[in-house]
């Protein structure tokens, strides 16, 4: 075999064909590789190119360590040849690539040891010094420096990028070089994603960053967290979201979330849309998932897990069904209210509306705020008493008891201002007969009329009692007939209007004798 002298070595390249009984002493089952005769890179001359006879695992043998009779010559993977190259220069002489095209092996350099002691120039041997140098050490609290740090950027208002920036980082370590001997600087990938970011974008690529907890504390709210959690599992893969949207329609879930007003009622209400589908689509789901995950025997691959809404505990019942029914009822009373206060006062046409639709002639009238608020009591009340005898309906009965007490808490706030009760009166189609139809029969509320008088009455005589009349004869337009709607809450609201057969109005006296106080406690209507 032809002998190349490489540069900057005097080592031949030696013969193999005397060491080849050797080199398959020490490597029994390995044979030379069956390869073709293009040119191989350069480290090949100097080694042997063997293969597993049963594995095909290829290696690198340092055909050098073989003629020296080392009892265990360097061999290397295919895929590691660079370590060879740095073998080759380090063990054999500073043997290189002869063409020049590679640089000479990287070695590491030895840094010396950082420390306290050597940056401050201390003698740990002396017992002052090293009093000092643990005095030191135990006042610096890595976690606690990286906190306050934090706290600064954000108080300050800083980029985060900051802590990158080469003079801040010096000025740490002479204050304490306890920063870098820590390695307590941090960056800004490492404030926003932890230490490991590369780890953290793969969990939250695959949708397992904290998944399992969020996913148990969901579940634990019933049958409306099961859905929550589908839903979310659902919308964060493409792949189960579009095989959701080639069942039949093409719509996909609906994500409930904290910062949207009744979130919650979109979500039910796209899942009772999608309920027809939905045995089907998980059951395809998991034939899907089961070609990929698991093996010729039936078992899980190793890493693979099966996703929360796969699993059957996680996997919605006829009574799951049965309670989100039941809630959209609920909260489909609370979107109507909402929706019927969001007007501005002016009425406008409408087309013919439907059951879950708003259908006033005006919307987002004052005096609608006390229709909406015994509209929703009598929901929740009625609510309570529906789901009593549901599975697991002391969950449900709960949730309702606190929306009952919340809404309440609120309707309190009406005695804040004189309004609310003053628009209600002077309403030709409510006046005082309103207050008597929704609070008459009860003898607590009854004192809250009272007191609705008395605000009223303050507000008039405060007001708008020596106000001059330009024309006091004014002649109120004729009641018309209710329009029958399909909207639950205008339809409540009309059943609620306080018109009565004869009498004199509050508005009626108050046109006809503009300067004498309202006589409240002797009006009908």
């Amino acid at each position: 075999m032809a002998t190349l002298h490489p540069t900057k070595s005097t080592t031949p390249v030696p013969e193999r064909t005397e060491d080849n009984q050797r080199l398959f002493q020490l490597y029994k089952g390995w044979t030379l590789t069956e390869r073709d005769s293009q040119v191989r890179q350069w480290v090949y001359q100097f080694g042997y190119d063997i293969q597993h006879a049963d594995k095909g695992e290829r290696r690198w043998v340092c055909c050098l360590c073989i003629k020296q009779k080392r009892p265990r010559p360097k061999s290397y993977a295919i895929k590691g040849l660079q370590n060879a190259e740095g073998h080759l220069y380090t063990d054999h002489n500073g043997i290189m690539d002869p063409t020049g095209k590679r640089q000479k092996p990287a070695k590491a350099s030895e840094k010396a040891h950082q420390s306290i002691a050597t940056i401050l120039k201390l003698n740990p041997k002396e017992p002052k010094e090293q009093d000092l140098i643990n005095t030191l050490i135990k006042r610096f609290d890595k976690t606690v420096f990286q906190q306050k740090l934090v706290n600064w950027i954000v108080n300050s208002n800083q980029s985060f990028s900051i802590v990158n920036d080469q003079d801040l980082r010096d000025i740490f370590n002479y204050l304490n070089p306890s920063v870098e001997i820590t390695k307590a600087s941090i960056t800004n990938v490492t404030m926003l994603y932890g230490k490991n970011s590369d780890a953290f974008e793969k969990e939250v690529f695959e949708g397992l960053h904290t998944a399992a907890k969020e996913h148990e504390v969901w579940r634990r709210r019933g049958s409306v967290g099961k859905w929550h959690n589908f839903a979310v599992e659902v919308s964060r893969s493409d792949t189960w979201t579009d095989m959701l949207k080639k069942k039949h329609r093409p719509v996909g879930v609906v994500v409930d979330n904290a910062t949207r007003w009744l979130s919650q009622f979109s979500m039910i209400e796209r899942a009772l849309v999608l309920r027809p589908l939905y045995n089907s689509f998980v059951q395809r789901a998991s034939n899907e998932w089961e070609k990929v995950n698991l093996t010729r025997a039936g078992h899980i691959k190793k890493g693979s897990k099966l996703p929360f809404f796969l699993k059957e505990e996680n996997r919605m019942t006829a009574d799951d069904w049965h309670v989100l029914g039941t809630l959209y009822d609920i909260l489909l009373n609370f979107q109507l209210v909402v929706r019927g206060l969001e007007g501005d006062g002016q009425g406008k046409h409408r087309r013919k509306v439907e059951e879950n639709e708003i259908d006033p002639p005006l919307s987002g009238t004052s005096w609608d705020l006390i229709h909406a608020y015994e509209f929703l009591l009598e929901t929740l009340e009625s609510a309570k008493r529906a789901v009593a005898n549901f599975p697991h309906g002391h969950h449900l009965a709960v949730n309702i008891n606190l929306g009952w007490l919340k809404l309440n808490e609120y309707y309190q706030h009406l005695n804040d201002s004189p309004l609310i009760y003053g628009a209600a009166v002077l309403h030709p189609a409510y006046r005082w007969a309103l207050f008597d139809d929704l609070w008459g029969d009860d003898d607590e509320r009854q004192l809250w009329i009272t007191k609705a008088k008395e605000m009223v009455q303050d507000l008039w005589e405060r007001e708008y009692r020596d106000l001059e009349v330009d024309d006091p004869e004014i002649e109120l337009p004729a009641n018309k007939r209710l329009k029958t709607s399909r909207n639950k809450f205008t339809a409540w609201r009309t059943k609620k209007r306080g018109l009565t057969a004869g009498g004199i109005s509050v508005t009626e006296s108050l046109l006809e004798n503009p300067g004498i106080p309202l006589p409240f406690t002797t009006q009908t209507v």
